[in-house]
C-alpha cells in the first residue's frame, strides 16, 4: 500500500429474510464511511418523495405507461471513479484489498452508479 493511500474499515451487516417460506441468511459487506475522508464528488440527482409523486401524477393524468428498475446490486456494477486508490481493511483477515468499484457505504458510491447508468443510456 503507498504511503498516504486511504484505508477503511469494512463492516459485516447481517439480515435474514423470508424468501419463498424459507428463513434466509445474507451477510455483506460495507465500508465504514465514516472514515471516508478524501472522496471525489458526492453528488447523485435523487427526487424527493414529494418529486416522484409529480411525475406519478403527470403519468397517470396523461395515461402514460410508467416503469420501476431495481437494480440488484446496483452500486457493485459500478466502477470507482477515484484517481487516488482507496484500500479496505477486513477485520480477521490480514490483508489489504483495493477497492475497484462502488460500494455501499462509501461517501461517492451513488455518484458511482449514477454515473454509470448515465452511461449506460446516453
Amino acid at each position: 500500500i503507498r504511503q498516504g493511500a486511504d484505508v477503511l474499515r469494512m463492516i459485516s451487516v447481517y439480515e435474514e429474510k423470508v424468501k419463498n417460506g424459507e428463513l434466509v441468511h445474507k451477510v455483506r459487506l460495507v465500508a465504514d464511511g465514516r472514515f471516508h475522508k478524501n472522496h471525489g464528488p458526492t453528488y447523485s440527482p435523487t427526487p424527493s418523495r414529494e418529486e416522484l409523486l409529480i411525475l406519478l401524477h403527470i403519468c397517470a393524468a396523461r395515461g402514460w405507461d410508467y416503469w420501476h428498475v431495481d437494480e440488484v446490486r446496483a452500486f457493485l456494477n459500478a466502477p470507482k471513479q477515484t484517481l487516488k486508490k482507496v484500500y479496505a481493511k477486513i477485520s480477521g483477515d490480514g490483508g489489504y484489498w483495493e477497492i475497484v468499484k462502488a460500494v455501499y457505504g462509501l461517501k461517492d458510491a451513488a455518484r458511482d452508479y449514477h454515473d454509470a447508468v448515465e452511461d449506460r443510456l446516453i
